[in-house]
């Protein structure tokens, strides 16, 4: 039995794709109708503007991390002490891509409390620690990948810890 490749472009969501896989419809024919062609949709529903640059880019550091979705959708945030920090709620929402951030502990310590935003919906506790998200040791790095279904960011999944 021979099965054809989806081709699935970025802008598709989870939903999507599981559509297109169901009921025979490719991933072109899933663009989102709203949309200009070969434009993400913003989460008001309207085209997103010309500055849209997503992509990958490193978020500031400190207690409170913004993440500005206009200015990257894969976000490294570089851990340099053990404080405590909170993932905030993005700007400039944009549903289509995948929002990945990527935790990197380069402290030479355990990192302190890692907490997200209530728009962000973590799946599950971890089996080790029994935290939503727990603290880096040194020297590792974790990512989690959310989408956005309109409303919050549902968590899709996370990494094993990876040895930097």
């Amino acid at each position: 039995m021979r099965i054809d490749p989806v081709i699935v472009k970025e802008r598709d969501t989870i939903g999507q794709m599981v559509r297109g896989l169901d009921n025979g419809v490719t991933a072109e024919e899933n663009m989102a109708p709203e949309g200009t062609a070969g434009q993400p949709l913003v989460s008001n529903g309207t085209s997103e503007p010309p500055s849209y640059q997503g992509g990958v880019g490193t978020l500031a550091y400190g207690f409170s991390i913004l993440v500005d979705m206009k200015m990257c959708d894969r976000c490294k945030i570089i851990v340099t002490d053990q404080q405590s920090f909170t993932i905030e709620a993005p700007s400039n929402i944009v549903s289509g891509p995948l929002l990945i951030i990527d935790i990197v502990n380069k402290s030479g310590d355990t990192t302190g409390a890692i907490s997200f935003d209530r728009i962000y919906k973590l799946s599950n506790v971890d089996i080790l620690t029994g935290e939503i998200f727990p603290a880096l040791t040194a020297n590792l790095r974790r990512n989690i990948t959310f989408y956005h279904d309109g409303t919050e960011f549902i968590e899709l999944g996370r990494s094993g810890y990876i040895v930097i």
